[in-house]
């Protein structure tokens, strides 16, 4: 419950776009506080979209693609944290900017108030903390939500992005645990979607619901409960709004329940199995960037490689990969930004190494959604064998050892020869399957968890077993 609720915080503070619908043509990368626009195979600088003021991190596509919104810190705040190193737990708004990349202009739409006087040791006024940003679904307005902490008032705020209007309606919902507003998901057709916390002190329990705002009425049109249970019960892993065949669903992994899709309309939930990805709408000839996230909260993303039955594995956290507009390409980036296509051809763009050290640095591309792919009774049924490899034996929830005594067995962070060692296993060391199998390299690999370790191992390959059950055992 710890974990959930940190993960609620820094999504709060930082504000990352995990399911932002990027939809810009041209390629864009954001590192060490410049925008660079692809040309050919080389990075140039977008001067012209840059703003005076130092970039949190935080970049909104909008729906049609043309406009990106940036944050940035006020120069007075940039100018404290220069002077003070760090202004502790005293709030602080943030100006907002939208670049049109249509005309390459850019305008600042939202302003602190003070944001640009001198810093004089003390704090200047905010007009709220903000939530995350989110585009009306026809682009013209902004919406986030706000705390007033001389009330503990909690608002949802719209901005008219023509007339540069704001206005703002206060909404009765349980006031979360910490110093922050209800986080606004995303912003649709049903309405507002607002992820709402409460820690009920009598039963202590959490209780999380999933709050639907009608702006045109400044009303809640409906509220659905999603989690009510103590620190025993289960919690989820990621939830994310989703496209289905029966139209936009709000999809939740639960620890232990697995996946559930929300009915935004009613509420019903509906379990279910499958995964992820990222895709181009109406094109059925898009690459689907399927992805997972392990027990560490590592990103694994695979597309199956068109030229042979290979799949391609990345793992890069979310801001660091990105399908192009035509679904044919993907960028990421690790050290320096590369672009590989669904043949699995990679191509290493010139002057992009500045990707190396800033956990900041972003990707914008493509006209992408997130979908959830429902796994069909094929797809979950586990292999009873690998290609070149032993009859499987693990199975994922029990325990396995190495068989060695002196051998150890190495963890990756793929399922692949090709992903980094982030560990190993003893000889006769005890692990528990996390996930798997998957079949690579004529090996049989497995998601593990070792002393906090999660990672890919494989169990063996040939006619020789480097693992085995320990359920198996004499």
């Amino acid at each position: 419950m710890l974990r959930k609720l940190l993960s609620l915080f820094v999504l709060l503070l930082l504000a990352i776009p995990l399911a932002a619908q990027d939809t810009s043509s041209d390629l864009i990368a954001y590192f060490n506080q410049q925008l660079y626009i692809l040309e050919g195979d080389a990075l140039v600088p977008y001067d012209t979209c840059m703003p005076d003021e130092e970039i949190v991190g935080q970049f909104r596509v909008s729906p049609d693609g043309n406009r990106i919104l940036i944050s940035t810190f006020p120069k007075i705040i940039s100018e404290a944290l220069a002077l003070v190193g760090s202004l502790g737990d005293a709030p602080y708004g943030l100006n907002f900017w939208i670049c049109d990349t249509t005309t390459d202009t850019l305008e600042r739409i939202i302003v602190q108030p003070d944001a640009d006087e001198a810093f004089a040791g003390e704090m200047p006024a905010i007009s709220g903390v903000m939530s995350q940003v989110s585009w009306s679904p026809d682009g013209t307005q902004l919406g986030w939500t706000e705390l007033r902490f001389e009330d503990s008032s909690q608002s949802v705020v719209t901005f008219d992005i023509a007339t540069g209007e704001t206005s703002s309606f206060v909404i009765d919902v349980p006031l979360a645990p910490f110093p922050a507003p209800p986080e606004l998901i995303a912003w649709t057709d049903e309405g507002m979607l607002l992820w709402v916390f409460e820690f009920d002190e009598e039963t202590f329990f959490n209780i999380e619901t999933l709050v639907v705002v009608d702006s045109a009425t400044q009303t809640i049109s409906a509220s659905h409960e999603i989690l009510n249970g103590g620190e025993t019960d289960d919690f989820y892993n990621q939830r994310e709004l989703v496209h289905t065949p029966d139209g936009l669903k709000y999809a939740i992994e639960f620890q232990n329940q697995g996946w559930v899709l929300v009915d935004i309309a009613t509420g019903e939930m509906t379990q279910t199995s499958g995964r992820l990805a990222r895709a181009i709408p109406g094109n059925p000839e898009s690459i689907e960037l399927q992805y997972e996230i392990d027990f560490s909260y590592n990103y694994n993303w695979q597309f199956n490689n068109t030229e042979s039955t290979e799949t391609v594995l990345l793992a890069y956290p979310p801001y660091r990969i990105a399908l192009s507009a035509a679904g044919t390409e993907v960028a990421y980036a690790d050290s320096t930004l590369h672009i590989v296509d669904r043949n699995g051809t990679v191509r290493d763009i010139a002057n992009s190494d500045g990707f190396a050290d800033d956990f900041q640095a972003q990707l914008i591309w493509g006209a992408s959604v997130l979908i959830f792919v429902e796994l069909d009774e094929t797809e979950l049924a586990p292999p009873a064998s690998c290609e070149g490899a032993p009859p499987i034996q693990l199975v994922v929830g029990d325990t396995g050892r190495v068989i060695a005594e002196t051998i150890p067995n190495r963890i990756r962070s793929l399922p692949s020869t090709e992903g980094a060692i982030v560990g190993e296993i003893p000889g006769a060391g005890e692990f528990v399957v996390r996930g798997g199998p998957v079949c690579a390299e004529g090996y049989t690999w497995f998601q593990i968890e070792y002393n906090s370790i999660v990672g890919w191992t494989v169990e063996g390959t040939g006619e020789n077993y480097f693992l085995e059950p320990v359920s198996a055992l004499p």
